[in-house]
């Protein structure tokens, strides 16, 4: 519905990737929290924000060197 939000969850993590926070809309489903978890410890292991993981698999994907 148009104008009504999304419902996320964000998740925190220092460099070893041990959750610091976990925030989740009270909306938002219960799946949203191990998700947000998984994109952090991610970007921890990529030494990147989970923005830049995006353009890494896209380049990736068209057979270009992803870094």
């Amino acid at each position: 519905m148009p104008g009504q939000g999304v419902q996320a969850g964000v998740t925190v993590v220092d460099r070893d990737g041990t959750p610091q926070v976990m925030l989740r809309d009270t909306l938002a489903p219960p799946i949203t929290e191990p998700i947000s978890k998984m994109k952090a410890v991610t970007a921890v292991n990529f030494s990147a924000p989970t923005s830049a993981l995006t353009q890494r698999a896209d380049s990736r994907s068209a057979g270009s060197p992803a870094w």
